[in-house]
């Protein structure tokens, strides 16, 4: 046997059981993913949350946004007291809510098509919680976890043309389409680190909003909406009615004019929840996320800042069930509902 046949041979040998290892560990993150986080777990009840909105009684509103929604907005404090207001004539309120940690428009955008209207699971009504940047164009998209959680195939055209334009992110996301150890390092590095290091979650934050600030202020950045337009688009067409909701945070910050300039011209309804009165900042546990003192309060602030566009959105889908009793002819009952400006309550 000569040298070269033996070498070749081991090298077959060796690249079989690497491959045999990458699969054992592909096998076994599917059998485990569940079991990184409760996050995680979130994300794969998402049909279920799905199923639960589409039986749903009366309005129904579907919360989405990142971890703010989380940790911030108690579903039965804020429905206990939106049913206590004259909401209009579907009632009673129902809601789901549906959070992706540390996320923005476009994985907000393709969630709502992905796991709600492609599947039939309409709300009468897409509340949309964020802060700073969350709403614009420059945030960044994130390949791996569109592929695994949040697209489909059939996405591919428009998010390839909309959304992911460089071929890493392309080349990134079809990886992470096949392989679920690829997809989730990142959240495996984080479980590792969050073990290792004393609070490398609420470091990692702050890093991370410390960047973005330093960016903002190295150079004054042009706000662009293009991701809201498909966004307001596609609940149009759908007769989803859009409210945007501005969370609070524990320190003050500014909103670009652009965005209350493209939320009149969208003709959706834009809510400024920033400044909530009696939230302190002892109520936050970080510089983004409430303190279940703080969760309650601000949920009860948001009934009162909802009621009125909630009263429209109802009165809207009342009209388009009862066309006759419509006022004003040859206006869509649904897109009625969305010419709604708001700031304060």
């Amino acid at each position: 046997m000569s040298l070269s046949t033996s070498s070749s041979r081991k090298e077959w040998r060796i690249a079989a059981i690497l491959l045999a290892l990458l699969l054992a560990c592909e096998v076994s993150l599917r059998l485990s993913e569940t079991s990184l986080s409760p996050y995680l777990r979130h994300l794969h009840s998402l049909p279920q949350v799905s199923k639960d909105l589409a039986a749903a009684q009366g309005l129904r509103i579907l919360f989405l946004g990142n971890s703010m929604i989380r940790t911030d907005l108690n579903l039965d404090v804020f429905l206990r007291e939106i049913n206590e207001y004259d909401t209009g004539p579907v009632k009673p309120i129902s809601a789901v809510k549906v959070y992706i940690d540390d996320s923005h428009i476009a994985e907000w955008f393709y969630t709502f098509k992905h796991n709600f209207l492609d599947v039939g699971s309409i709300p009468d009504a897409l509340v949309i919680g964020f802060a700073d940047h969350q709403l614009g164009d420059n945030a960044d998209t994130r390949p791996r976890r569109l592929a695994r959680f949040h697209a489909s195939l059939a996405d591919i055209p428009a998010m390839f043309s909309n959304d992911l334009l460089t071929f890493s992110d392309r080349a990134e996301f079809l990886l992470s389409y096949i392989s679920v150890s690829y997809a989730l390092r990142d959240r495996v590095k984080k479980r590792l680190l969050s073990t290792l290091v004393p609070y490398y979650e609420k470091s990692a934050v702050r890093l991370n909003d410390q960047l973005w600030q330093h960016e903002l202020g190295a150079e004054k950045p042009v706000w662009t909406f293009h991701r809201l337009e498909r966004l307001a688009a596609l609940a149009l067409r759908h007769h989803a009615s859009l409210i945007l909701v501005a969370m609070p945070k524990e320190d003050p910050y500014d909103l670009p004019r652009e965005l209350f300039l493209k939320a009149r011209q969208l003709g959706i309804t834009l809510v400024d929840a920033r400044h909530v009165q009696g939230l302190s900042p002892r109520m936050f546990a970080d510089e983004m996320h409430m303190r279940p003192q703080g969760a309650l309060s601000f949920s009860d602030a948001l009934a009162d800042y909802l009621a009125q566009p909630l009263r429209q959105v109802s009165r809207a889908r009342y009209l388009t069930e009862h066309p006759s009793r419509a006022s004003v002819g040859g206006t869509n009952p649904r897109q009625a509902g969305l010419q709604t400006y708001t700031t304060q309550p």
